[in-house]
């Protein structure tokens, strides 16, 4: 333990992806990875939809788009999230081109890893699971593009819980101390 902060001062010891621990820097999940994070201009949803929408400096957020990884058979795209340069979300998103066969192989593995299963009542395709540091929220959705053709697309995201708590106690502070 002693050893990795020597190397990266901010990371904890429960692993991310790849190299990356959780609360890791930008610059040191970079590091860790050999990978270049580039900007992303669309920002998490629940900044503007759910419990963090309501910090005040929305500043402290940053999304950084890693390199794309084959991840079960495909490659896919992979966004990190940081607060106050920790990172605290993983997402990872992609096309699905086989709902079910997609579904079946992504079950699979993150079952393997994150345990049981809690499948979503309303989607046929989605669900999460819950560790004590981690929730993976994972759904298949279809929209309609620009050319009106049906898409599939998943989305996985990874949150670190207990930096996701510490971000929502700083929101309801914020909202406390506004006058």
């Amino acid at each position: 333990m002693s050893e990795r902060l020597l190397i990266y001062a901010k990371g904890s010891d429960q692993k991310a992806i790849l190299n990356s621990t959780w609360q890791m820097s930008i610059k040191e999940v970079e590091r860790a990875n050999n990978c270049k994070l580039t900007e992303r201009a669309v920002p998490s949803p629940d900044q503007f939809f759910g419990e963090l929408k309501y910090i005040i400096d929305q500043g402290r957020f940053i999304s950084k788009k890693g390199c794309v990884l084959n991840i079960w058979g495909n490659d896919r795209e992979v966004i990190y999230d940081f607060f106050d340069d920790q990172l605290f979300r993983i997402w990872i998103v992609d096309e699905v081109f086989n709902k079910q066969e997609e579904d079946s192989i992504i079950v699979s593995n993150l079952s393997g890893k994150f345990g049981s299963f809690n499948k979503s009542k309303d989607d046929q395709y989605g669900g999460t699971f819950t560790t004590t540091y981690v929730n993976v929220d994972y759904l298949q959705f279809s929209y309609t593009s620009e050319d009106y053709k049906t898409v599939d697309r998943l989305i996985i995201t990874l949150t670190y819980i207990p930096l996701y708590e510490q971000i929502i106690t700083i929101s309801k502070n914020d909202q406390k101390n506004i006058f």
